[in-house]
């Protein structure tokens, strides 16, 4: 997962160029992305989601108009693999 650079952070021109909009299921727009925390797998995310949102957070009013600030958790898959029946052959 890449994180995206906020307003406290230094980042290029191109890099913000390069960005692409990220959306939630839904079609709510992430319009930025920190990390509060990371421990091994487990990490806690700030978002600020575009537009007004009570179920997901706390409102705000930003440089954007209405926004939505939520913290999240995070568990991402360190290791990945496939487990097969003992009488299969691994390719």
């Amino acid at each position: 997962m890449t994180m995206l650079c906020g307003l406290n952070m230094s980042c290029s021109q191109a890099h913000f160029q390069a960005k692409q909009q990220r959306f939630l299921e839904g079609g709510i727009e992430v319009l930025d992305e920190h990390l509060l925390h990371q421990s091994g797998s487990f990490k806690r995310v700030r978002r600020w989601l575009r537009g007004h949102h009570p179920k997901l957070g706390l409102l705000s009013f930003g440089y954007t108009g209405p926004e939505t600030i939520q913290e999240v958790d995070v568990i991402i898959a360190m290791q990945v693999f496939t487990v097969l029946p003992a009488n299969a052959v691994a390719a």
